[in-house]
């Protein structure tokens, strides 16, 4: 199950599933014509696929997820927290309900579908895995970079909530952790000007924009067999990024 997976990273991590035999559900807030036509192209490789509009800012939303995904199975292996709230705010003119709602979105929904799906996850191979960002780390840029304060909060506060879920879930074996991206290479930022990204590039060490298939493969990993021993762990993936 991916939440926020109709679109973007999201999209690209449904996708890496899709590649072998799966049955996926996609959780979208918004935009059904992109969770639909992504359901779609899934599906036509042969995997069952269940489209699921929540909120998961909301325990409404999330319980509807639930109960969609109770209605199918009984069993859940891997649960990719993707849906993220972004608002272009400094800390200065952030306020109580963008500050708020990024929260909701991001740590407080992990916690609450982490409490719902770890009872339906098989011990040893169950897989937890949030995607995070450089942004807790570092402003992407002077000026630009003050504008995800509130994302980058939530994602800070999500980064904690990874090594405590994992430690509580560890004597299970089910394993929690988060993949934090820099600058991604989905469809809205490669509309960006092109000085913009050839400025990214060249502050990157791989001297390119890392693939949202490319972080989706990060994703993967994580919730691969080859991962059974890794929890608690955010794995940053940025192509170096965060290094220079």
């Amino acid at each position: 199950m991916v939440t926020g997976g109709s679109k973007g990273w999201g999209a690209a991590i449904v996708e890496r599933f899709a590649a072998e035999p799966c049955e996926l559900f996609i959780n979208f807030a918004h935009d059904r014509h992109a969770a639909e036509s992504l359901a779609a192209k899934v599906s036509a490789l042969g995997n069952m696929v269940h489209v699921v509009q929540a909120d998961m800012g909301t325990e409404e939303g999330i319980d509807r997820l639930f109960a969609t995904i109770q209605n199918v199975t009984d069993v859940l292996d891997v649960v990719v927290h993707n849906a993220f709230y972004l608002t272009n705010a400094n800390p200065m003119s952030t306020d109580r309900k963008d500050w708020l709602r990024a929260m909701e979105v991001g740590p407080l929904a992990l916690m609450n579908i982490a409490q719902a799906a770890s009872p339906m996850m098989p011990n040893s191979t169950g897989r937890i895995v949030a995607t995070s960002s450089v942004a807790t780390m570092r402003l992407f840029h002077p000026t630009q970079g003050l504008g995800y304060f509130p994302m980058a909060v939530a994602k800070g506060a999500l980064e904690v909530s990874v090594r405590y879920l994992a430690t509580e879930l560890a004597p299970r074996e089910i394993t929690v952790n988060a993949v934090a991206g820099g600058y991604i290479g989905t469809p809205n930022l490669l509309e960006a000007p092109e000085a913009f990204l050839q400025a990214i590039a060249r502050k990157t060490p791989y001297g390119r924009i890392p693939s949202a298939a490319e972080m989706a493969n990060v994703v993967y990993m994580l919730a691969s067999a080859d991962a059974a021993v890794t929890t608690g762990q955010i794995i940053v993936a940025d192509g170096g990024f965060t290094l220079v």
